[in-house]
């Protein structure tokens, strides 16, 4: 436990740089977020990120563990560095003793429980640096953001109401399918030298997008209602990869969650531009003739679907195609159903994040990301934080 702070209890501010006890030691850190109680009288939780440490360390603190950076504290911090490095370099640390949640902090990453001890010996420091950033590369981290042309953005509002408000399905299998569309996409492309650059490039983004697809659709691209159809589709069409069923609905829903998800990637920001190149191109395509790819009418399933959807969200994990399809299937009897009528959007302004220098390889940075941090019911949500330009005020889907 850090020492009690001598005086009342300190209150921070947003982006404030702090000093942050992280086991007997104090860290300088910055508030990235305050969160407020939820029983009054009861402190708030700050979380803070550690400067020269990977973001995945960031965690919500108690007040009491946060100290004003200042010469006083600073005096403090070396003291504490001077008087423990003995037994750092002497001794290595359990793991136990480093447990996040003796500290009384709120894990911001459940998947790290351990501290990286700062004076580790030079072998086992070596490890840790690979993982470790410094401030100024996260500070300077460029936003990766990926124009979604306006009737593309109303075609996702429609699909987003047809599946959530309208309880509404995408017929599947899809024809054409994203494999077939990502194909139609090269072949549009004018052709380069074989072996060329620019071609091997082409190649790989092809080659990412479509196992990103398979990989991410039972993990972030689906809504609530649609997981009932996912695990149906699995037991109709067995050894099928995703890409092969669905289409361009589930496709969209990928481009515009791709700026969050890119930023876990370690490509160099010439990668990531040449990557966000390809994946606008991509997206232009689709916008110029959106009827070859954009199911019309979706499906309204029966009240049988219905009912088993609901008792599927509430009993069981979001399936995917790694998972098992073991479980009640539904009978998918279905009447067609017009979309809703493309609406106007209102317009803000929104970004998103980028990645950070490393490997050149699109699909390599496309395979090694890890999708089920992300999981969620609210794709839609990020379709704003996508954009370059104007955006639009989308629905957020109901939980």
């Amino acid at each position: 436990m850090p020492p009690a702070a001598t005086n009342k209890v300190q209150t921070y501010e947003l982006q404030e740089r702090v000093l942050c006890f992280h086991g007997p030691m104090l860290y300088e850190a910055k508030v990235l977020d305050i969160k407020k109680p939820e029983t009054k009288g009861e402190p708030p939780m700050y979380k803070v990120h550690y400067k020269g440490w990977k973001n995945t360390w960031d965690e919500y603190v108690a007040a009491d563990r946060l100290r004003k950076l200042n010469d006083e504290n600073l005096q403090l911090q070396k003291q504490l560095t001077e008087s423990t490095r003995p037994a750092q370099t002497s001794k290595k640390p359990s793991a136990g003793s480093s447990s996040r949640k003796s500290l009384g902090g709120v894990n911001a990453n459940k998947a790290n429980s351990e501290d990286p001890p700062s004076t580790a010996p030079r072998g086992q420091k070596r490890g840790r640096e690979l993982e470790i950033e410094k401030e100024e590369d996260y500070l300077r981290r460029h936003d990766v953001r990926i124009a979604i042309p306006d009737n593309l953005k109303a075609i996702l509002v429609d699909d987003w109401e047809n599946v959530t408000k309208n309880q509404m399905l995408v017929p599947l299998p899809r024809d054409p399918n994203v494999k077939k569309i990502l194909e139609k996409y090269r072949a549009s492309v004018p052709k380069k030298r074989p072996g060329s650059a620019e071609a091997d490039i082409l190649d790989e983004v092809i080659a990412g997008l479509n196992l990103y697809f398979d990989k991410s659709l039972g993990t972030i691209l689906l809504y609530r209602f649609e997981r009932q159809q996912l695990a149906d589709v699995m037991k109709e069409h067995p050894g099928k990869a995703m890409s092969e069923i669905y289409g361009a609905e589930h496709l969209l829903r990928l481009c515009v969650s791709l700026p969050e998800l890119l930023a876990h990637t370690n490509l160099d920001v010439q990668a990531m531009t040449k990557l966000r190149e390809h994946i606008e191109d991509f997206v232009r395509f689709l916008s110029k003739n959106p009827e070859q790819y954009i199911a019309n009418p979706y499906e309204s399933g029966t009240v049988e679907y219905i009912l088993s959807s609901n008792a599927d969200a509430a009993h069981h994990a979001l399936p995917t195609p790694e998972a098992s399809t073991s479980g009640q299937s539904t009978r998918k009897a279905v009447r067609g159903r017009g979309t809703t009528a493309a609406r106007g959007v209102t317009r803000g302004r929104g970004r998103g994040r980028g990645g950070r220098g490393g490997s050149n390889s699109t699909a390599g940075a496309i395979r090694s990301t890890d999708t089920t941090q992300h999981e969620k019911d609210t794709p839609l949500a990020q379709v704003g934080a996508t954009n370059t330009g104007p955006r639009e005020k989308v629905p957020k889907p109901a939980t």
